[in-house]
Order: structure tokens, then C-alpha cells, then sequence
């Protein structure tokens, strides 16, 4: 186009320098067509060397710097005098579309425009039609229409995305729209070019297993995506520091983590390496928040507690407290989840490690054979003279079992530590066991607890009217100590008997003193008293001195004195008078008496009032 320009220009340069002088004015001038008619025409002047100055210069004056082969063509449009060409070879890439500069020479773009040999097409990264446009059938569409494709050539058709859904959205959409697919393929929410969200069937989205719950291929389902790896959902919250949100790890794990109130932190969920994993339930942030299990009543819309786990004080060594039915008094929900959780009425926490208030009900059996004990297991009730085996103790620290043999005869069992601190191997007859394991042993952790209910240890003696050996009592029999169980001997031994049982057959019980020993015997059921048996005194008789008395007699009274050659203590007087008199009352005096006992030697029993009752002693469960 430029060099047909150059072509038309040279003509008429030509042409006017033939015609006119070499500076010419341009003129109107009066000429006949080739059909006769007059008609005005102006004649163009030319200028070269000098421009023309702007107020002499006429419209449509040309100006040529040179001649006869131009650098700059110019043309006075009135107010200025406007490049035509600068005569300089106007080159391009393949492809290119010259168009005018804003200085008006010509130029190209060919990011913006460029026409492509190859295949005869136009490209364009921005162009602007104004008017209508045709497409290969001459049709220039309606209003609304696309510009498609054919493969051949175009054709206007109608505009599908008006019903699509718009990434600003759509102000037309009714309640039959609807964001999805009408075949069986999955449907993606992309960000960043990640599949965040799926729809579709299990099968659909490649998701089928043969788990359990995970094999159903026609299960509609929404998978949360994210990398492939790792998702999370987070929701908007008040909250302060963290934010509730869903999520799960590489490593497999499931976890909610969010907010109490404002700050305080909660989070459970799946945890733990390759077929180590666990269940968490992490709650609290730095003082006595608690995870609280409560019940529904739709009627007055009131909860009730269950039981509430947490710390007992503020810090990272705060004991646990554990409480069931510690805060029983129903309560109105709280819509707004706003409610104490600590600190009132019936918000207590738990006194100890376990509080319950109300029952509990433990394992208990009775044995229909010999049984091993397992976590299974807390109260047995022996059925018979049944074999008791104990789990390892280092396997149960901590763990109780009440053993209780109702039968008069001996259990074993395996072996443990009793309250004296020596290994037993037996339940007794009559008897209730507490065992517990410290890791190390099982531990007798009673007191001895018997059937009649006597606390006792090992060498204590009692009084029964039972007929036999029971519950770790022992007659006192005399017996060898090799006929007792191998813990009763281990038993007596431990007291000082090493061959028999005391005998305490019609014995009592005496303390011992410096010169006896535990176990002694002495003292006999019966005594003859011999005179060293009695009392140190002197038997002593006399007769009574009392007897004064007189004798009368008749005769003569003489004058003179008659002695008694008998007794010096008679006398006689005589008189010569006849009649009677008396003798004197002179005569007291004494006999020493022999008196004889009437014994014959015969021994007396030595007891008491009794009562017959057996003696026992305590060697041990």
C-alpha cells in the first residue's frame, strides 16, 4: 500500500511540474469533463527545498525535501503540516500488520496483531469489533449469539454460559439451579489447581475399599480433599487462639481441635505411629477445665451431669479427679453455651482420684472347678475345694481379688505374702482373702477377716467350742509340727515350736515368769496336803478354869486339922462337934489335850467353775 502511495505521488509530482512552473500557487480552476460538464477543481501545489511558511501554505499544499527521491512527503491539512512518508523501507516480521504510529509512521504490534501465514488466520490478544460480524455462512447472528467453531468454518449459535454459573455470581438463579454434573462423573472445587472438594459416588471418586462402611460403590459422597494427603475444615468462631477446626495428619490421624469460651483449648481425635494408635481427649489450657458427659431431657429442656474428668488445680502437675453422679441436680441448657464450668453448686469437682456417688458393681463367680484368675475376675466364691492360680504379679500392679472359701477345708492357691510376711499357699477353710499385687508379689492386704469375724495374727490364742482346725486357728493338741500345712509350720516354727504343738489339755493359761519359757507346762489337776502343806502354828488345849466348887459332907467337927496325904490341898479339920460342913473351893487348875484330825490322806482337785472349751492357736491363712 505504501509503495502504491510513493507510485502516486511521483506521477503526480510529475504531472505538476510539467504543467506549472517549478512553484506553483494552488488554485481553483474551471474544467470540462470527459461528458462535457464544467465543474471547479483545485489545483494541488508542490513545494520542494523550502517549506512553505504555515500562514502562506493552502490546504492540500504538498512539500518534498528533496527530489527526486523524497525522505519526507508532507501535506498542509490547515493546521499543520502531517507526514505522509519518509520514504524509508518499511520492513516486518512474517506475519505483521503495519499500522499508523502516534507521530503517524507507520508501525506494528505483532503481540497485539498478527496475521499468520500458515494457516490464513488472524490472531489478536485484544480486538475490538464495532458493527456487526459474518461469520462463513454470511450470517452476523442475533443478539446474545457465540461465534463457534466449526472445524470448516463459523457459525453463530446460542450463548450456553448465559445459564452458567459465574465466578461473581448469579443474580438469575432459580430454585431448579443447581451446581453439579447430570452424568456419573465426579464433581471438583479447585483451588490452586488441588482437588479441595469431590462429589459423587463412592466408585465415582475411586474411594471404594474392602473395609467395612467402605465398600458400598454407590454411596453418594462429599470428600474433603485438600493435597491428597492432608485435609482440614475450619470454621468461623469468636474465638481467640484457636480456631475449630478439622483436620488430619500424614501420618493418618483425625483430629477436632477448637476453643472452650475464648482461649481455653480442647482437641480429640486419632493419634500414634503404624498399629499403635490411640483415641485422644485433650482439654484445658492452664487450670481445672473439665470434659463433662451430660444427659438430654427434651422435657424443660434440662441436662444432667453424668460425670466430669479434670485436674484439681491449676498447672502442668494437676491430679486427676473423676467424679460420677457428683453433680445430680438437672439444669437448664444454656443456649448460648455460656454456662460455669467450675466453681458453683453443681459444678463440683471430684474429692479424690475416684468419687462415685452411688453404687458399684464389681465382677464376682463362684467356681465350678479350678480356675485361673484374669482381669475377668475380682470376687470369687469358691464352689469347692478348687485349685485358685494367680496371674503373674508383675503383669497387674495394683490389681485386688477377694477369694472367700466357705468350706471347712484348705484351698490352695498360688502363692502370696500374709499379714506376717511370710509366703502362704492356701485359702483356709472358713475364710475370706484380700490379695492385691504390689508388682513385685501378691500382698495379703486384710486383716485376717475369719468367719466369726475375729481379727487375728499369727500366735494368738483363743478359747472356741469348735471341734477342729478352722480358718487358721489350730488346736492345741500337742501335735507334730510336720502333720501341719507347710505355712502353719513355717508358722509355728516362727514362734519357737520346732517338733510339737503345746499341749493344752487341761491346762489354763499362765503367763510366764523369769525362770519359764513360751510353750511350757507345769501345775497339776490335783493336791494331797501334807503337814509342810500347812501352817507354821502350834496346837494348843486346856480346860477351863473354871470349877470352884465345895463338897458337903456330915460328921463330927473336930478342932484339929487333918491334911490329905493325896492332895496337899484337902484339908480336914475336926471338932469336937457333931453335924455337917463343907470342903473348900480351893482347886483350880488345867489338863493338856491330845486331839486327833480324822483325815486319811485324800487329794483334792484344784479347779475352779468351768466351762469345757478347746483351745487354738492362730498360725496363719
Amino acid at each position: 500500500m505504501i509503495k502504491n502511495i510513493n507510485i502516486i505521488l511521483k506521477i503526480l509530482v510529475l504531472t505538476s511540474a510539467l504543467a506549472l512552473s517549478y512553484k506553483a500557487n494552488a488554485q481553483e480552476v474551471n474544467v470540462v469533463t470527459n461528458k462535457g460538464t464544467l465543474t471547479t477543481v483545485k489545483n494541488t501545489r508542490v513545494f520542494t527545498g523550502t517549506k512553505p511558511l504555515n500562514a502562506d501554505a493552502l490546504i492540500g499544499d504538498m512539500f518534498f525535501d528533496v527530489y527526486p527521491n523524497p525522505t519526507t512527503i508532507e501535506i498542509w491539512e490547515g493546521s499543520e503540516w502531517r507526514k505522509i512518508n519518509n520514504n524509508s523501507s518499511h520492513t516486518g516480521t512474517t506475519g505483521s500488520v503495519f499500522f499508523a504510529n502516534t507521530d503517524g509512521t507507520p508501525t506494528e504490534n505483532n503481540t497485539a496483531l498478527n496475521f499468520n501465514n500458515t494457516n490464513s488466520t488472524l490472531n489478536s490478544s485484544n480486538i475490538s469489533i464495532t458493527g456487526t460480524y459474518a461469520d462463513s455462512d454470511g450470517d452476523v447472528g442475533i443478539n446474545g449469539q457465540i461465534l463457534s467453531s466449526t472445524a470448516t468454518g463459523t457459525n453463530w449459535i446460542n450463548n450456553v454460559a448465559a445459564n452458567n454459573w459465574l465466578i461473581t455470581g448469579n443474580s438469575n438463579a432459580t430454585a431448579a439451579n443447581f451446581l453439579g454434573t447430570t452424568n456419573d462423573v465426579r464433581m471438583q472445587i479447585r483451588s490452586n489447581n488441588l482437588p479441595m472438594l469431590e462429589f459423587g459416588r463412592r466408585q465415582t471418586l475411586g474411594l471404594t475399599t474392602g473395609n467395612p462402611d467402605y465398600n458400598n460403590p454407590d454411596q453418594p459422597l462429599v470428600h474433603l480433599n485438600g493435597n491428597g494427603t492432608t485435609a482440614a475444615l475450619q470454621f468461623a468462631s469468636a474465638s481467640g487462639a484457636y480456631k475449630p477446626m478439622f483436620f488430619t495428619t500424614t501420618n493418618g490421624a483425625f483430629r477436632l481441635r477448637g476453643n472452650m469460651s475464648t482461649n481455653d483449648l480442647f482437641e480429640f481425635g486419632s493419634a500414634g505411629p503404624n498399629n499403635d494408635g490411640r483415641l485422644e481427649f485433650i482439654v484445658g489450657d492452664d487450670n481445672t477445665e473439665p470434659i463433662v458427659f451430660k444427659r438430654h431431657f427434651w422435657d424443660g429442656d434440662m441436662q444432667t451431669e453424668f460425670f466430669r474428668v479434670q485436674g484439681h488445680q491449676y498447672g502442668i502437675n494437676a491430679k486427676t479427679r473423676f467424679g460420677i453422679n457428683i453433680n445430680p441436680t438437672p439444669v437448664a441448657k444454656d443456649d448460648t453455651y455460656n454456662d460455669a464450668s467450675t466453681g458453683t453448686s453443681n459444678t463440683q469437682m471430684a474429692n479424690s482420684t475416684f468419687q462415685v456417688k452411688g453404687s458399684i458393681s464389681k465382677s464376682i463367680l463362684t467356681t465350678t472347678g479350678n480356675l485361673t484368675l484374669t482381669e475377668d475376675h475380682y470376687s470369687i466364691m469358691l464352689g469347692g475345694a478348687h485349685t485358685i492360680t494367680l496371674p503373674n504379679a508383675n503383669t497387674c500392679e495394683g490389681r485386688i481379688y477377694i477369694i472367700k472359701n466357705p468350706f471347712n477345708v484348705d484351698t490352695s492357691i498360688s502363692s502370696f505374702v500374709g499379714v506376717d510376711n511370710t509366703n502362704k499357699n492356701l485359702v483356709p477353710k472358713e475364710s475370706v482373702l484380700w490379695i492385691q499385687s504390689n508388682s513385685s508379689n501378691w500382698q495379703q492386704i486384710n486383716n485376717n477377716k475369719t468367719s466369726s469375724g475375729t481379727s487375728s495374727s499369727s500366735g494368738d490364742i483363743k478359747h472356741g467350742v469348735q471341734n477342729a482346725d478352722h480358718s487358721g486357728w489350730y488346736i492345741l493338741d500337742g501335735r507334730p509340727i510336720s502333720s501341719l500345712s507347710p505355712s502353719a509350720q513355717a508358722a509355728a516354727s516362727s514362734l519357737g515350736f520346732s517338733t510339737n504343738l503345746p499341749n493344752a489339755n487341761n491346762r489354763v493359761l499362765k503367763h510366764p515368769d523369769s525362770s519359764q519359757s513360751i510353750g511350757d507346762v507345769g501345775g497339776q489337776a490335783s493336791t494331797v496336803l501334807i503337814q509342810n502343806n500347812l501352817p507354821n502354828v502350834n496346837f494348843f488345849g486346856n480346860t477351863s478354869t473354871t470349877g470352884n466348887h465345895n463338897h458337903n459332907f456330915t460328921g463330927v467337927i473336930a478342932t484339929g486339922r487333918m491334911l490329905n496325904n493325896s492332895d496337899s490341898n484337902v484339908s480336914v479339920y475336926t471338932q469336937d462337934i457333931a453335924g455337917s460342913t463343907n470342903t473348900s473351893t480351893n482347886g483350880n487348875h488345867s489338863h493338856a489335850v491330845t486331839v486327833n484330825s480324822g483325815g486319811n490322806s485324800q487329794s483334792f482337785e484344784r479347779y475352779q467353775p468351768f466351762l469345757v472349751v478347746n483351745t487354738f492357736i492362730y498360725l496363719g491363712l
